[in-house]
């Protein structure tokens, strides 16, 4: 039979020849027939059966993904690109350091310490809901536009808290900031990944995530030198112009040379692939879980009809969530595969409970030598220091033990190890702990902390091949978002029900509640008002206790990431990456 008149294309020469072991097999029936219908293009597809194998499964291509984008940016131009994603990184560790030191004094000024925990929480869980979203943004729309917008939003969201007239403002503020974090950080990685060769990026992602390490040595002090001596509402006017600055160097030098370009889409399609349902599945989901844990022994009883509802509209919509996940397959928001490896579960589970320890001792830390101790905003986030100067000493150097050693799992347990007994020895501090102590608790805990931002990305780039690390790494850091933004309401309510107990046990002839409701930084000059001057021992052990439990929520996250990264296997990042 003649193969032309069949409707397939003759094999050529080069298809005849034996295939290579690493060779991907094709049967017969994936030959591309040729039609002379228009719109029907000769190009090779890759059948279903193909489609559904796992990574492990695979076998390499020979044009990898490295070969599909030329042109990568040089020198100067290069250069400027990651000087200004440097920027942008900063911009999102700052923003959720910056704050801790200038909390008690935002208390004082909204009367409003039953809303510390949404400070934190309304900015975290924006962040987690739409980070895996803008995964799938980033893929369909021109990346350079999606990161400018990402940025224009938190400036946007940075404006209100700037200004914010109330309390409830603030929060939303944090809220709109944190959604253009989602896209912010998330973009950066991505940027990374279209401007440099796979070899050089774990040099410019060093440096960039250096900004971490620097942001929370700078960001405690900074709040505190804003808050004592111009305004707490600088913490956020200061971001203005550093997202400026990046909004102008992105827009002019960033071009990217994209081989997947999705130019070609249609709106319709280009809608399609952004997972809308499970979006709007996982946004409500969160919501619905951090408002009992917020309102619950405080605004409402825990068995009231209110928290009991939430808590059960969690549940339905994560089931209904999940559900529409393992329909999409691949396409979802969060596609099944990435849950089973069980390296790539342990890393989400890693950096679940890191963040979940980091967010919550750095924020009551802070509350602890302000409330406590009775220090400034200035002198707390020098106090701070200790904590902050270590985790950056050892976030630099167990990269550098990894890279060495090319072994990351047993450095993740030994720092986890440290971060747990460090968070330990926190629920010992009291109103007469010296300070030569305390510095010994906090550089235990802060050597610990260093291979948390890094660990789980680590992990992921290692274990699995190259086009599953995008998704993956926004996994990463949304389980670490989610889990600071689940765990801050959960020691907020821990802390006043501690402050609560304490005062009947210590006061029992003050209301507990007045204390909730007034600022950390104002307790003294409270009693003073109340002519209860001799009171205010009593109340600083209810505050103690208060804290005493959020650092043993603190202690026991650590303990769980320690768990996390023993379940790891030993890999080596020098024996090169997995392939498709």
């Amino acid at each position: 039979m003649d193969p032309t008149k069949s409707g397939h294309k003759p094999l050529t020469d080069a298809q005849k020849q034996p295939k290579s072991p690493g060779a991907t097999e094709y049967s017969e029936k994936d030959t591309v027939p040729t039609s002379t219908e228009p719109g029907l293009k000769d190009s090779m597809s890759i059948t279903p059966k193909e489609e559904a194998l796992e990574p492990s499964d695979r076998k390499p291509d020979e044009e990898t993904f490295e070969t599909k984008i030329p042109n990568y940016p040089q020198g100067i131009k290069l250069i400027t690109i990651i000087l200004a994603l440097c920027f942008a990184v900063f911009l999102v560790a700052l923003d959720q350091t910056i704050i801790s030191t200038a909390i008690p004094r935002i208390t004082t000024r909204f009367q409003s310490v039953d809303d510390i925990g949404w400070y934190g929480s309304s900015y975290l869980v924006t962040k987690a809901a739409l980070q895996p979203s803008f995964g799938r943004i980033y893929s369909v729309f021109s990346i350079k536009y999606t990161f400018l917008t990402s940025i224009i939003i938190f400036e946007v969201g940075s404006l209100v808290c700037a200004t914010a007239p109330s309390s409830k403002v603030l929060i939303v503020g944090r809220a709109i900031a944190g959604a253009g974090v989602g896209g912010l950080f998330t973009g950066s990685i991505i940027i990374v990944a279209y401007c440099l060769p796979l070899p050089k990026r774990p040099a410019a992602m060093g440096v960039i995530s250096s900004m971490w390490a620097i942001a929370s040595v700078a960001g405690p002090l900074l709040g505190g030198v804003f808050t004592d001596r111009i305004s707490w509402r600088w913490c956020f006017y200061i971001n203005l112009p550093i997202g400026a600055f990046c909004v102008l160097i992105i827009a002019m030098i960033l071009e990217i040379n994209r081989d997947d370009n999705p130019s070609h889409l249609t709106l319709r399609q280009r809608v399609v692939k952004l997972d809308l349902i499970g979006g709007s599945l996982l946004i409500p989901a969160i919501v619905c879980l951090l408002l009992p844990l917020q309102w619950g022994g405080s605004k409402y009883p825990w068995n009231s009809s209110c928290i009991i509802g939430l808590f059960v509209g969690a549940g339905c919509l994560t089931i209904l969530f999940i559900y529409s996940q393992m329909r999409l397959g691949d396409k979802g928001t969060l596609p099944p595969y990435l849950f089973r490896d069980r390296n790539t579960l342990c890393a989400f589970t890693f950096s679940a409970f890191f963040g979940a320890g980091f967010f919550s001792l750095v924020l009551y830390l802070a509350i602890y030598f302000q409330s406590v101790k009775g220090s400034s905003a200035l002198h707390a986030g020098i106090q701070m220091l200790p904590l902050l100067i270590s985790c950056s000493v050892s976030s630099t150097s167990t990269g550098a033990l990894i890279s060495a050693t090319g072994y990351y799992t047993p450095v993740m347990i030994g720092c986890m190890a440290l971060f747990s007994i460090g968070a330990g020895l926190c629920t010992t501090l009291s109103i007469t702990t010296p300070f030569a102590r305390n510095l010994g608790f906090q550089i235990l805990a802060g050597l610990g902390l260093g291979v948390g931002f890094e660990g789980g990305i680590i992990v992921v780039q290692t274990v699995l091949p190259l086009q599953r690390i995008p998704m993956a790494i926004s996994g990463v850091s949304l389980f670490m978002t989610l889990g600071g933004a689940l765990f801050i309401p959960i020691s907020q309510a821990l802390f006043q029900k501690g402050i609560l107990h304490g005062i009947r046990e210590t006061a029992p002839e003050l209301d507990g509640n007045i204390f909730l409701h007034a600022g950390a930084t104002e307790l003294r000059s409270l009693l003073v008002s109340l002519d209860r001057e001799k009171a205010l021992d009593s109340v600083l052990q209810a505050y103690v206790a208060g804290l005493k439990n959020t650092f043993w929520v603190v202690a026991a996250c650590a303990l769980a990431a320690f768990l996390a990264a023993c379940g790891l296997d030993w890999k080596s990042v020098k024996k090169g990456q997995p392939a498709e």
